[in-house]
């Protein structure tokens, strides 16, 4: 249904001899794109029955007649509605019988689907609801919906199966309407058709006539090819390659002769709806099939057996599908796909994409599109559409570097939990785990879009790298900085008897140091000298900006002006070379946090992992520092 629009029956029987009231209409979900994004079909049904059970039946069975006919108005499946909730709507209520199914909204891609002509509708369903052979007419149009369920690349056999048995189940319908046509008698029009009626079968052969020449057109290859490879699916009787082979042949005209042979049925429908109808060619609704292609490529030649990540056994991409835009033209809803993959190689390798290309099964193609089938696969008139590794609806990455670091920190931290430690290794280790929280605060604002956000996270996160550094570098401060930073955070202006006790404090951190025979450093070393805080410069300045100019960073979520003039603003931000630029500065700081701590505490760390993760990091964070600048 188009957006705001809903479709309203009137007394629908519902098979069990009561009637219900329907709406019907599509739930459309806004994501903060251009037009919102279409999903399923929803019913609401009210009937009058003595119990919700006898409700949910009567409801069921009208609903799935209601989808049966709408399934062939537009020649796409339209599934019987599967129950969400029901409950007693009785006026004058205190106490009301309630029933709920978890059934999970649709989300992800749209499936390909096409708009419901309402009057096409109507005209059709008091048609079929009118007809003298109605009953038949429903049997065929299940058979008729099952087969549009299996409307893809690798089931047109089953196509097949349930087209025939519409078939079949119309035939002698099909026979009376020609016999009325006609003025004849059953006999009669058996003998107009060529049976001998002499025979004892005669009436069994005069169906099988009237299925070749009415329902089939007389078309004799036709309906050869299609009865014979029902009859050897349905018993076995022969290879099922051959079977395929023959049903990829002519279900696609089968679906014409059968929907034509079903509104000959209903002979009050108006001859141009049924035109309307009959030029309406079946939808495949099956989700996208989507291909990339590309390369594994290291610096010198990568074993063929390790190619994976850790703990995998051959390489693979992660996947997570988005929708980049969706507008509506010329009423038509347009859906630009965004790919976004997880890299999951070994160590050392990188994936160099080539192209994407996403296929919508037996969908015509658009007409400027040339990309080959994916090799191996049945040949057949693909959908296709390809996107250039350049263009914007796919998004390489490296893999989840974020989601990596946690596991060696919590690791390194486990080795040192027998560990005693001195007070001033305490007053470290809480150090340590402020930057810990920043680490995994920023990583939370990236994970939601809002990579900007993070970088004020970053700075303090570097800024605790940066002092574990001094610590530890020959000469350093060692552990008597963190008492100079603890003797330093303790507030001169207090009031009233807190002066006292910060003077006690400080007394204690003096009589620490003294113990420990720590020398506490009468004045601490500014972070910009730090190593850490040199290999992030660029970051380093953002982040200044980003606390200084706070209107200066709302231009990352200002979105272009539509035709219309119109401006918005994105909380998030689209994944790209600045997020990638800040989620690989969290991970190289956090990581050279941990390699600076580790010896402090005693701990014991995954060396080879944590410069491995740390040198793809460096390459992810160069190549997008080089592709901002590019694009500058």
């Amino acid at each position: 249904m188009r957006r705001g629009y809903y479709i309203d029956l009137s007394d629908f029987p519902d098979g069990l001899g009561g009637q219900v009231q329907v709406r019907i209409s599509t739930r459309w979900e806004d994501l903060g794109l251009d037009y919102p994004v279409p999903r399923e079909l929803w019913m609401a049904i009210r009937c009058i029955t003595p119990a919700v059970d006898a409700a949910v039946r009567s409801a069921a069975n009208a609903a799935s007649a209601i989808a049966m006919i709408i399934s062939f108005c537009v020649n796409a499946v339209v599934e019987p509605p599967a129950l969400h909730e029901a409950f007693n709507s009785t006026a004058g209520l205190s106490r009301r019988e309630f029933l709920e199914v978890f059934v999970p909204d649709e989300s992800g891609l749209p499936r390909m689907g096409r708009w419901i002509d309402v009057d096409n509708l109507f005209a059709f369903g008091q048609a079929a609801l009118a007809t003298a052979e109605a009953p038949r007419l429903f049997r065929a149009l299940a058979q008729y919906q099952a087969a549009l369920r299996y409307w893809n690349t690798g089931s047109r056999v089953l196509v097949l199966a349930h087209l025939y048995i519409a078939c079949e189940v119309l035939t002698k319908a099909v026979q009376r309407v020609h016999q009325a046509r006609l003025g004849l008698s059953e006999r009669e029009h058996a003998r107009l058709l060529g049976v001998d009626v002499t025979q004892r079968n005669w009436q069994m052969m005069a169906e099988n006539f009237a299925r070749r020449e009415y329902i089939f057109e007389g078309d004799r290859q036709v309906y050869t090819a299609a009865r014979t490879a029902s009859n050897e699916f349905e018993h076995g009787i022969a290879d099922l390659g051959g079977v395929r082979e023959a049903a990829d042949s002519v279900t696609q005209e089968l679906f014409d002769l059968v929907r034509s042979a079903m509104l000959s049925v209903t002979p009050s429908l108006d001859e141009a709806v049924a035109d309307q109808i009959m030029s309406k060619s079946p939808v495949d609704v099956s989700p996208l099939y989507r291909q990339v292609t590309g390369y594994i490529v290291s610096h010198g030649p990568s074993d063929p057996l390790n190619l994976g990540a850790a703990g995998e056994l051959f390489p693979a991409l992660r996947w997570r599908s988005g929708i980049r835009a969706c507008r509506l033209e010329n009423d038509k809803v347009l859906v630009e796909p965004e790919e976004t993959f997880t890299v999951q190689f070994a160590p050392g390798l990188k994936f160099e994409p080539r192209d994407l290309a996403i296929y919508g099964g037996l969908n015509p193609s658009p007409a400027d599109v040339t990309v080959p089938r994916p090799s191996g696969w049945e040949q057949g008139d693909w959908a296709a559409s390809q996107l250039a590794t350049a263009g914007q609806a796919m998004l390489p990455v490296k893999r989840d570097l974020l989601a990596a670091v946690m596991p060696l920190v919590e690791g390194a931290a486990a080795t040192g939990a027998e560990i005693a430690q001195t007070y001033p290794a305490v007053l470290a280790f809480r150090l340590f785990g402020q930057g810990v929280a920043y680490f995994q605060g920023a990583r939370n604002l990236i994970v939601n879009r809002q990579p900007a956000e993070a970088l004020l996270l970053l700075r303090e996160l570097v800024t605790i790298a940066a002092r574990f550094e001094q610590m530890t570098e020959e000469p350093g401060e060692g552990l008597g900085l963190v008492i100079r930073l603890a003797f330093d955070s303790l507030d001169a202006e207090v009031f009233e008897d807190a002066a006292a006790q910060v003077d006690g404090v400080r007394s204690s951190l003096l009589q620490v140091a003294a113990t420990a025979g720590l020398a506490i450093p009468g004045q601490l070393r500014t972070v910009e000298s730090s190593e850490i805080w040199r290999t992030l410069t660029t970051e380093m300045q953002m982040a200044r900006h980003a606390a200084g100019h706070g209107y200066g960073m709302a231009g990352l979520h200002m979105k272009p002006a539509d035709q219309t003039g119109t401006v918005a603003f994105d909380t998030g931000q689209r994944p790209g070379p600045f997020t990638d630029l800040i989620a690989s500065a969290c991970v190289i700081a956090q990581l050279e946090l941990l390699r600076q701590a580790a010896p402090i505490f005693s701990w014991t760390i995954d060396a080879e992992a944590i410069s491995g993760l740390i040198i793809e990091a460096k390459e992810l964070n160069d190549r997008s520092a080089a592709d901002i600048a590019h694009d500058i």
